[in-house]
């Protein structure tokens, strides 16, 4: 009985024992690698020189070893390295689209800030489109930093507040999101489609628009200076109260519109549409309306300084109590009221019909005495297509 108990002990002890060197090879494996590498290299060339090997064959066959190793290297290393950062460059960026979606619909700083972060990897992976459709962004500043998100989707996604300068939104869905206080200074969104998205307030200044479409968009009280509209459609879009100043309105669809109390100075509307826009109120001077279609347009109490109508086509426009010189420049350049209206009775001279337009009795006396031809039923076939549609 004593002799079995023995050997059970002694057993124990070498299980103990071999428990032992397992955890230190598991806590040592450089350790352990050196080691079991320095007994093989004693046991291969002790081997070697007792059986007195190392001669010149011996030394061709290790160079053709050595080449063939560096060949097994750049294969199936260099090569296979390459294709392990793909599949981690892949798996990463699938791991940054997961989370977006994951936090889709979740609105809180929290998720704010993990979208942001994920924008950023995804772009310096040169990831152009990301769905951020139902996404928080509020508040979210990606500064000067150019983020290049051309196609991205943004549909309903919180905006507000962001800050993104110089950025990419090219071909961008932003179609009804939240972008109340969004800065995109200097930022491209060109054929981006903005309908019905929510931007008061914003600063838009020197943005490129063009081809874009803001249908039913809302850019009231917005800062908008400088920026390329050309080629935009913008019908029913509201932009009362802004800062327009020096835009690009070329070839642009306003029709229905709202610019009340605006101040577009410098403006170029271009060959653009302009069926029944508002512009009450707003500051027209040295503006651009040379070829557009001003059908049934408000320009009333508007400041029309300087502004030019060449070719224009002012069907029922309104243009009761527009102002036409303010008084600082009258009295700068020595003029009497009526040579002021006398001066923008000349700059309308350019249009092409003036038909059913609406004036006050002063300016009216004057276009019938000097330009009646204007007021008749217009001649032109193209004209008469414009007042039936």
């Amino acid at each position: 009985m004593t002799k079995k108990r023995n050997t059970l002990f002694r057993w124990l002890a070498r299980f103990r024992q071999r428990k032992k060197i397992h955890e230190h090879i598991v806590d040592n494996p450089i350790l352990v690698s050196f080691l079991v590498l320095f007994a093989l290299v004693f046991l291969v060339v002790g081997w070697t020189l007792a059986k007195g090997l190392y001669d010149r064959t011996f030394a061709v066959d290790v160079l053709v070893e050595a080449h063939g190793m560096l060949l097994d290297v750049f294969v199936f290393g260099v090569i296979v390295l390459y294709l392990n950062q793909i599949g981690d460059k892949h798996r990463q960026i699938e791991s940054f689209r997961n989370e977006i979606d994951d936090l889709r619909g979740w609105c809180s700083e929290l998720a704010a800030r993990k979208n942001r972060g994920n924008i950023i990897r995804l772009a310096r992976n040169r990831v152009k489109f990301i769905d951020l459709q139902d996404s928080c962004l509020q508040s979210m500043d990606f500064g000067s930093t150019k983020i290049n998100l051309k196609g991205s989707i943004f549909l309903r996604a919180n905006m507000e507040n962001v800050v993104s300068h110089n950025s990419i939104l090219d071909e961008c869905k932003f179609q009804e999101a939240m972008m109340e206080g969004i800065d995109l200074s200097n930022c491209s969104a060109t054929n981006a489609n903005f309908s019905f998205a929510k931007l008061k307030q914003s600063s838009l200044n020197s943005v490129n628009f063009s081809h874009a479409i803001f249908s039913g968009a809302d850019l009231t009280d917005s800062e908008v200076d400088h920026t390329i509209f050309a080629h935009t459609l913008m019908d029913a879009c509201k932009l009362s109260n802004s800062s327009v100043q020096h835009a690009d309105f070329s070839n642009t669809d306003l029709h229905r519109s709202e610019l009340i109390d605006c101040n577009l100075a410098g403006s170029r509307f271009n060959d653009a549409k302009l069926l029944s826009t508002n512009f009450e109120g707003t500051q027209l001077t040295d503006c651009n309306f040379s070829n557009a279609d001003c059908t049934d347009a408000n320009f009333r109490q508007a400041n029309l300084r300087n502004v030019r109508f060449n070719n224009a086509i002012l069907v029922g426009a309104d243009f009761r109590h527009a102002i036409h010189y303010d008084e600082t420049y009258l009295n700068a350049q020595g003029m009497n009221a009526s040579k002021a209206i006398e001066y923008f009775v000349e700059d309308l001279s350019k249009c092409r019909t003036l038909y059913q337009a609406k004036f006050d009795e002063a300016v009216h006396e004057v276009i019938q005495h000097t330009h009646p031809d204007l007021l008749l039923t217009p001649k032109d076939l193209d004209i008469k297509l414009d007042i039936v549609t």
